[in-house]
């Protein structure tokens, strides 16, 4: 690659904006489409509008026909004399038009034919030319065979319907009644009826027939304007008279009627009846001057989604007040127009595409190394050094910011071995210098190291020693780090440790005894590894307190040590070495153990007094996590002896007596039972450490 510096690749990356201005143009371009698009959506929808139509008209159409024809064929005969003819004429116009529900006809003296279709085939006759009237009803199957005959009084009048009143009324036209629930289908429907007058102009006959609109509701379904479109037709007071069947309807209510037909404002989707209630606001639903649909349409927005609104007036000569109304996602209509400006765009794509590729070949090669420039400086920074990965690049101002990354990780690593990691990362993210200074903290304090050290110096050669106790260490070192401990210093064979500086630690007590676990464990497990070495002499011996001490940058000008001082900070190395008076492993004081005591299992073993006598320390024998059972005769043990230091230190020194002896004949080795037996004997209720310094406790320690 010829380009090596910021300066040409920057030129490069203009002209990458030059791409994105383009793609600007374009998506321009497109919005403009859209919104022809979006004046399109109009036609389409009256288009819809117009087949919707066209299938009521048809529908109301063919009822029109079959009461004209029955007006010629019925009307010549009369209701008098055989039925028959007349039942087959009715229910072959039902086999025709399924969307006939019923045909019927009625005279002035109250006699009545009806044929229905469903949700049975049914033929009724009403005859009040006896001197009483006589009504037949007879259930047939779907081949006109009877089933049934059911006998009636002929209660029923249809003089006394609206229908018949309004056909005589209509005076020979053809009325057509508003949309009602039609109870025997529980469907919408209408009734289309005529009256047929004879020479004398004088009624003869009235014509009737039931007109179910399920088929505009099926057709509504299957026929959709575009994807996620709904369309349907409501009536002069905003009732639905048809709609898709997937529309959901708000629950009924208890005390609707049984007629109740469901308005725009019972729909479940707030988007249809926002979008209805914004056509009838603005005044773009219907212009019944001309009956032509108006060009407008109306754009509403419900729950973040845009959707085209629109209505369309039915033929007035069938219906008084219908119109179509058609509400249509705004995404479904530019769909095609987004496939469209896709395809014009593809020769313009083809041309980008090449400057385009260029440029991102040149970001990943100039951006890629920056992106791993500071992703290895934040981790240089967290002194995560063996996270830092090599960048290359070809690029001569890349390759020198990675080599003084290099360089400067190299030099921290270094100060690591000096400075506790915690400190460095501190005064990295603070930006200050180091310099002189200290603070009261109240710290975990945590001292471990071998009991054996001067044995094991005898023992072994030089080089060996250093082995083993680097080998310790080292395990040592990554246990307290890995519980947030800050590493204070080694002394000798020692290592001390705290928590609660630099960074606040609130768990603190937790994280240093089960630091000393760890230890113990990663002791035997170098011990496992190492069967030659000295067995027994590579033991360690813990101890952990907490109390305040001075904490901070501590020596000269020249040399600075972030490290804790204090009493305390020497009462912790102190009961390191208490260990070997009681002949434990690891002791912990009062002000831990009760931090920790329901997550940890210790043994009570003394009240140590210190400051001259006037306060007291109680000390704890660290044995293991709650987690895991103690066993049933460390249990045991713990117990008892702890009773016995109670009647000691109570004045019982017959009881503490009695009760040290028995514990010493299942545990003759013990060296906590044989001090406490020393006591007993000599009656003082101090380990005759009482007014002794912590140099003559560290005495004691080294005498036993």
């Amino acid at each position: 690659m010829l380009v090596r510096s910021y300066r040409a690749a920057f030129v490069l990356l203009f002209t990458a904006l030059l791409v994105l201005t383009t793609v600007a143009v374009a998506f321009n371009a497109y919005r403009r489409a859209a919104e022809v698009s979006l004046g399109l959506s109009a036609d389409i929808i009256d288009q819809m509008s117009e087949k919707v139509a066209g299938r009521a008209v048809a529908i109301f159409e063919a009822a029109y026909v079959d009461l004209e024809i029955n007006a010629l064929v019925v009307a010549a005969r009369g209701l008098a004399g055989e039925p028959e003819p007349v039942f087959r004429l009715f229910w072959k116009q039902l086999e025709l038009e399924p969307h006939l529900l019923s045909i019927f006809a009625a005279d002035p003296a109250g006699g009545f034919l009806l044929v229905r279709d469903r949700p049975q085939l049914v033929t009724r006759l009403i005859d009040r030319s006896g001197e009483r009237p006589r009504e037949q009803v007879i259930y047939r199957d779907r081949d006109y065979a009877p089933i049934a005959h059911i006998e009636g009084g002929g209660l029923f009048d249809p003089r006394d319907d609206g229908w018949y009143q309004g056909a005589l009324a209509a005076r020979g036209a053809v009325t057509w009644s508003p949309v009602y629930r039609i109870a025997s289908v529980e469907r919408p429907g209408i009734t289309a009826a005529k009256t047929v007058y004879g020479a004398d102009a004088r009624p003869v006959l009235v014509l009737g027939v039931d007109i179910a609109l399920d088929g505009l509701s099926e057709f509504l379904s299957d026929h959709p304007v575009a994807k996620g479109a709904v369309a349907m037709i409501v009536d002069e007071r905003d009732r639905l008279v048809a709609y898709p069947y997937q529309l959901k309807l708000k629950d009924r209510t208890r005390d609707a009627p049984d007629e109740h037909m469901p308005s725009v404002s019972d729909l479940a989707d707030p988007a249809l009846v926002h979008a209805y209630q914004t056509l009838a606001a603005a005044g773009k639903n219907l212009d019944t001057a001309t009956g032509a649909a108006p060009h407008g349409f109306e754009i509403t927005h419900t729950g973040g989604v845009r959707y085209i609104a629109r209505m369309h007036p039915f033929p007035s000569q069938w219906t008084q007040g219908w119109k179509l109304f058609v509400v249509v996602p705004e995404a479904s209509l530019l769909a095609k127009a987004r496939r469209l400006l896709s395809e014009s765009a593809v020769i313009s794509l083809i041309i980008l595409v090449v400057a385009v590729s260029l440029v991102s070949l040149l970001a990943l090669r100039l951006f890629e190394p920056l992106r791993k420039l500071v992703r290895n400086t934040e981790r240089v920074k967290q002194m995560r050094f063996a996270e830092v990965e090599p960048v290359r690049s070809r690029f001569v101002e890349i390759q020198a910011m990675d080599a003084a990354i290099s360089g400067m990780r190299q030099s921290l690593e270094t100060l690591e071995r000096y400075v506790p990691a915690v400190v460095a990362r501190g005064l990295m993210a603070s930006g200050a210098g180091p310099s002189l200074g200290a603070e009261v903290v109240g710290l975990t304090l945590f001292c471990g190291g071998m009991a054996e050290f001067g044995r094991l110096c005898r023992a072994v050669p030089p080089e060996r020693i250093a082995a083993i106790l680097t080998g310790q260490l080292d395990q040592f070192t990554r246990i307290l780090m890995r519980q947030r401990g800050t590493v204070d210093d080694y002394l000798g064979e020692s290592i001390m440790a705290f928590w609660g500086a630099p960074a606040p630690v609130d768990d603190g007590p937790e994280r240093a005894c089960l630091a000393v676990l760890q230890c113990l464990q990663a002791e035997a497990d170098l011990a496992r590894e190492d069967a030659k070495g000295p067995a027994g002499l590579a033991r360690n011996l813990f101890a952990v307190h907490a109390g305040s001490c001075i904490v901070g940058n501590i020596g000269s000008q020249r040399h600075l040590s972030y490290s804790a001082i204090g009493d305390n900070v020497d009462l912790t190395w102190r009961l390191k070495q208490l260990n070997r008076l009681y002949g434990t492993r690891a002791i912990v004081t009062g002000p831990v153990q009760r931090e920790v005591a329901d997550t940890f299992w210790f043994r009570r073993l003394d009240l140590l007094p210190i400051h001259d006598g006037t306060e007291h320390l109680e000390l704890f024998e660290l044995q293991g996590e709650r987690s895991r059972a103690l066993p049933v005769e460390d249990e045991l043990f713990a117990r008892s002896y702890e009773e016995g230091l109670e009647a000691l230190l109570a004045g019982d020194w017959g009881g503490a007596e009695q009760a040290f002896a028995a514990l010493l004949a299942e545990r003759p080795d013990d060296r906590s039972l044989h001090l406490m037996r020393r006591r007993c004997a000599a009656r003082s209720i101090p380990p005759c450490l009482a007014g002794a310094d912590m140099d003559q406790i560290a005495d004691l320690a080294g005498a036993a």
